[in-house]
């Protein structure tokens, strides 16, 4: 697909989803909403992907919100304009959160307002250690209420959640790592080196088995406790009884080799 302000490029197990319009810091536009989207569909689709990294193109991450597209839909005449902007965005984040793949996002230079929700969204991330970052939405009278003010809460406590979302206060990457924002912060020269490590670990998993650990990990943030533990206790008995990437591993391990796995 010939996209307009996305990359999309895959190799050994790996897809990135970079964003591309780096002169204006990789802005959240309604064209980036959907072109992930479809990208994501793309990837889904693949069954020789099993990670997925998301990142920007350029000295940046991204710097939030298309100003110039906020400020059209301002000087609209149409009262839904806005409304439909939303909705595309709540989809592209729902289908990066929900995406069957594990999600890193590779992070440098600006990750503000929207920025920050990519981050949060993505199931890690590895961030430069001179990374900006911040929900910066209070500043300008807006709310984080598509992602920021539901995830970051969960992501790194009610009470860090309320000082970054209340003050609009920027942290750097060193920071985002100290209190659990993201998984490393590491040189910003060594950013994509250390990001495609992560990615190369986790697609020499299998497939099938990856996904259920995602799914799984998702469904307990929304269900009780007691449901919680019960659905891992029957998903491990059916992966345990059905799946032919466990037999593969088990197999492997006892003849000492690598796995082969075929993502069933």
């Amino acid at each position: 697909m010939d996209y307009k302000q996305i990359l999309l490029d895959k190799k050994d197990g790996i897809a990135t989803i970079t964003l591309n319009r780096p002169k204006l810091m990789n802005p959240l536009s309604t064209v980036v909403a959907l072109e992930v989207q479809d990208a994501i569909r793309d990837i889904e689709a693949d069954d020789s992907i099993n990670v997925v990294v998301l990142t920007g193109a350029g000295k940046n991450f991204s710097a939030g919100g298309d100003l110039t597209e906020q400020d059209n839909r301002n000087k609209s005449d149409d009262p839904h304009e806005l409304g439909y902007f939303l909705k595309d965005v709540k989809k592209f984040f729902d289908a990066l959160y929900y995406c069957s793949k594990p999600t890193i996002a590779m992070v440098k230079g600006y990750a503000l307002a929207g920025g920050i929700e990519m981050i949060l969204i993505c199931d890690m991330a590895v961030v430069a250690e001179d990374a900006t970052i911040g929900d910066q939405h209070i500043n300008n009278a807006l709310i984080g209420g598509i992602c920021t003010t539901v995830h970051l809460p969960r992501a790194i406590g009610f009470k860090k959640c309320n000082e970054l979302v209340y003050t609009g206060l920027w942290i750097d990457g060193k920071e985002a790592e100290k209190i659990g924002l993201v998984n490393y912060a590491v040189p910003v020269d060594k950013l994509e080196e250390e990001t495609y490590k992560l990615a190369a670990k986790v697609a020499s998993k299998s497939r099938y088995v990856l996904a259920e650990s995602k799914a799984l990990i998702l469904q307990q943030r929304e269900i009780p406790l007691p449901n919680a533990l019960e659905l891992g206790l029957m998903s491990l008995k059916y992966v345990l009884g059905n799946s032919a990437d466990t037999a593969e591993a088990w197999a492997a391990f006892q003849e000492k080799r690598k796995p082969v796995y075929k993502g069933r």
